[in-house]
């Protein structure tokens, strides 16, 4: 644990965060986690708070149960905390929470000649960020989730979507032929590929209707963390052409350029892939 005597170190936000993860975690800061603990020293919160916030998360907490002897974490994955899922401030995220909203709005509307369905679904929809936009195109809208504590605040803060916690991802509590339409948002980058290949299999398998849009990092040189580990954190950017290979019989049918607020480190931060059953 950080003494607060030693948070109260004169140092550049930057390295102050950077001492934190090297001496917590072992490891150095990834950009997306060292932009989020210093966008929040810069919002205001206190030194002692960043510590304590860095030194509770799931990482720090496995780390030091690893090298205590204390045994592994219950479960078969990675526990996502918030600063895991949104590595934007406030102000950040309200905008990209904007831009993305606007262009899966985009893509259903131009995609979804029906303009109304029965059913969409989101698998992986953490606290429901993307999830409530599917109820202006669905009429019952479910979001599947593995993490407890997400489900909890999404059910407290969005009406009208059915939130689901799953153990797996790729073991859906729906039947065969559910949904009209499915999405994932940024979900399968952050599994192993053989764990991501289940997910989308079990997405076709939920999927009755005609189109799914995948959302994912798609630079093959965007790559971290625990790669080979079932149930560790990572981040794997896959090509297009991954996914339609995974998708067939579904074709892809649309694929453009995911955006986000402007002054985010990285100008390639993934695609929207849209998928239809059958014939381009």
């Amino acid at each position: 644990m950080v003494s607060p005597e030693r948070t109260s170190v004169p140092e550049s936000d930057v390295e102050f965060v950077e001492d934190l993860y090297l001496r917590l975690l072992g490891r150095p800061a990834d950009d997306a986690g060292l932009q989020w603990w210093v966008s929040a020293l810069r919002s205001g919160t206190s030194h002692v708070d960043v510590a304590i916030g860095l030194a509770q998360s799931p990482e720090a907490i496995a780390r030091t149960n690893h090298g205590s002897g204390a045994g592994q974490p219950t479960g078969s994955h990675h526990s996502w905390a918030f600063e895991d899922v949104v590595d934007a401030d406030p102000t950040r995220l309200s905008a990209r929470t904007y831009l993305e909203q606007r262009d899966l709005r985009r893509l259903i509307e131009a995609h979804l000649p029906e303009g109304r369905v029965a059913s969409a679904c989101e698998i992986g929809c953490g606290f429901g960020r993307m999830t409530v936009l599917l109820t202006e195109f669905a009429d019952e809208v479910v979001g599947f989730e593995r993490e407890k504590e997400f489900v909890e605040r999404a059910r407290s803060i969005h009406r009208g979507v059915d939130f689901r916690q799953v153990e797996s991802l790729s073991h859906l509590s729906a039947e065969n032929d559910s949904f009209d339409l499915a999405v994932t948002f940024t979900v399968l980058q952050h599994l192993v590929n053989a764990q991501a290949f289940e997910v989308v299999g079990e997405l076709k398998r939920v999927l009755r209707g005609d189109v799914a849009i995948l959302v994912e990092e798609t630079d093959p040189d965007h790559v971290s963390g625990s790669v080979d580990d079932p149930g560790g954190a990572c981040t794997i950017g896959r090509p297009v052409e991954v996914y339609q290979d995974w998708m067939h019989p579904f074709v892809l049918v649309e694929a453009t350029p995911r955006e986000i607020e402007a002054d985010y480190p990285r100008a390639d931060v993934g695609e929207y892939m849209v998928f239809r059953r059958g014939s381009a």
